[in-house]
């Protein structure tokens, strides 16, 4: 029986589990749905990277290593999944949560950054975290949530036209230094379980920290800040292939100049209340 359960704003009904995700009911009608299907041939298209683009506006998405091809409709609301021959549950439940969910928020309309997000303590707001893979989002997350701030996501933020925040709140990635022999990931990773109070599944969102290799934090304004956002986003070889990469200037403009951005360089303690108040 296929699972139910939220995230991204979203109810997904999916013949996979999804680490990460919350919860959902049988009852509500879903927004998404990932099924287990051979995917037949298409007719030629564009191709980006590890995307196609058929001329129908169906994108498909096909692991290097051969592990899983994806199949997304164009309106971003049903994932066909074809797994090879041997491929681990648990490594295609992962490509489908860093790769195929993030193409078809894509295909919705939606802005991600590749940014980890909490809401601190004593707070409603949600503050964002970006850097790129390695940068230390998640080591600052485990710091973060034993402090007492909750969880809004790991590696994926969703920000709509509102600066609601949404991404995946219920685990922590953290990467295999020494994967199994049997993994087929191309980046093996465990998820650790975050505890349903320490959860949260949409925020307003506060601020974006972007981590950087120097001893100094700064306010970014201007150019300075859209660059910032452009080179934080999240898989953008989508939006590159859709065509719609021109559209996104204005929308991450009208982020920067609501929301503060900061090219930010983390304390000792991971004290962010204090790091934003001296900031400002």
């Amino acid at each position: 029986m296929p699972l139910s359960c939220r995230a991204f704003g979203l109810h997904i009904q999916s013949d996979f589990p999804l680490p990460g995700t919350q919860p959902g009911s049988q009852d509500q009608l879903p927004d998404l749905h990932i099924t287990h299907a051979k995917i037949k041939p298409h007719p030629p298209g564009r191709h980006l990277g590890p995307y196609t683009l058929h001329p129908d506006g169906t994108l498909d998405f096909t692991m290097s290593s051969g592990l899983m091809r994806c199949r997304i409709d164009p309106s971003g609301t049903h994932i066909t999944v074809d797994p090879a021959p041997g491929a681990l549950p648990e490594d295609v439940s992962a490509i489908l949560c860093a790769t195929a969910i993030p193409a078809a928020l894509w295909l919705r309309g939606t802005l991600l950054i590749h940014a980890a997000a909490v809401v601190l303590p004593d707070s409603s707001r949600a503050v964002a975290i970006a850097g790129p893979s390695g940068s230390g989002k998640s080591t600052l997350l485990h710091a973060l949530l034993r402090q007492g701030a909750r969880v809004l996501t790991d590696d994926v933020l969703a920000v709509s036209s509102t600066f609601q925040a949404t991404g995946l709140p219920a685990s922590i990635q953290q990467r295999d230094p020494a994967p199994p022999p049997s993994s087929t990931q191309l980046e093996p990773r465990t998820y650790l379980p975050v505890p349903p109070t320490s959860q949260c599944s949409s925020a307003p969102l506060a601020a974006i920290l972007i981590l950087n290799g120097t001893p100094t934090s700064t306010r970014l304004h201007g150019p300075a800040a859209l660059q910032a956002l452009l080179r934080n986003l999240h898989r953008p070889r989508v939006p590159e292939l859709l065509g719609r990469t021109p559209a996104l200037f204005p929308q991450l403009a009208h982020l920067a100049a609501h929301i503060p951005i900061y090219s930010w360089h983390p304390t000792p303690d991971h004290n962010l209340t204090a790091a934003l108040h001296a900031l400002d």
